[in-house]
């Protein structure tokens, strides 16, 4: 009979709900600002939410709309790769296959990275584009921060899960 390791189903009692808690907060920084812009005269700084730099960003004054950001994928996989990585953990929490386990550290990770390109990742119009770049400083805000350290820190639990699978062999 296998002798069962009790660090391991410890770990998966509680990591669950540490992971969940981790992804809403990456999912938070939807409403946060995650790109920073400081003029390059003067003091001052504009900031777009994640939402605006994922989806669209329209500014309209004075019967004027302007749009600043288009669609862009990979902002959009930023947000969407934590919650495949949580459903994988969370669906296949007691299996000790290794490669599900790799999958949804791969995912909290690839994640981490893009939301620390995110500022680069931002799908521009031409003309706004350029205007940015005349007159602006961008810089990442503290919503694509704390959303990358939280995905980091979900890779972590996930690749600890994975060393406590390959001790168990």
């Amino acid at each position: 009979m296998a002798k069962k390791n009790k660090n391991l189903t410890t770990f998966n009692n509680h990591y669950g709900i540490v992971l969940l808690i981790l992804v809403v907060i990456s999912l938070i920084t939807l409403f946060l600002p995650v790109v920073e812009y400081v003029a390059k005269m003067g003091d001052t700084t504009n900031s777009i939410v994640g939402w605006r730099a994922t989806f669209s960003y329209v500014s309209t004054s004075d019967s004027v709309s302007i749009t600043y950001a288009t669609f862009s994928f990979f902002n959009m996989l930023a947000y969407l790769l934590p919650v495949a990585g949580l459903i994988l953990s969370l669906l296949f929490r007691d299996s000790k296959n290794i490669l599900l386990n790799l999958a949804s550290f791969a995912c909290f990770a690839l994640s981490a990275v893009l939301f620390f390109f995110i500022v680069q990742n931002v799908a521009y119009t031409e003309d706004a584009g350029a205007s940015l770049i005349t007159f602006y400083t961008q810089s990442l805000g503290y919503g694509a921060i704390l959303g990358g350290i939280a995905n980091i820190i979900s890779a972590i639990i996930c690749a600890i899960k994975v060393g406590f699978i390959l001790m168990d062999r």
